[in-house]
């Protein structure tokens, strides 16, 4: 049906649909105030636990980045934390040799401990 009128198949089996008035960027929602309060009353979390608990209040779901726009808007977000703090723990560049030492220890065969002692060298990423 669809080559005999030259239209696309897509154009006939999609279901036409508009979206929300609501929708769209710049566009507020009642929920809005909602986060708004939220973030406020908890200045000291993030777009996660507002989210959360701005969904426990309204009693259905929020979107995470949805509450982020809406704090980014009201200046309601907290500064990022330094990503050189969030490393793991002995997580660091080996600068000069005998810097690092490894300590490994094992079973053997005989089911007697084995220490192994090792010092990295190498300038390289260890963890």
């Amino acid at each position: 049906m669809t080559r005999v009128l030259q239209v696309s198949r897509q154009s006939v089996y999609r279901p036409i649909s508009r979206r929300p008035a609501g929708a769209g960027p710049g566009r507020g929602r009642a929920d809005d105030e909602a986060i708004v309060e939220v973030a406020k009353a908890n200045p000291t979390d993030g777009t996660r636990m507002v989210a959360a608990l701005a969904s426990r209040e309204l009693g259905e779901p929020v979107n995470r980045k949805r509450v982020q726009r809406v704090m980014r808007q009201h200046r309601l977000l907290q500064r990022s934390r330094n990503t050189d703090r969030r490393r793991r723990p002995g997580y660091f560049r080996v600068t000069r040799p005998d810097e690092l030492w490894h300590l490994d220890c094992d079973l053997g065969l005989d089911r007697r401990p084995r220490l192994g002692l090792s010092a990295r060298r190498r300038g390289l990423l260890h963890p």
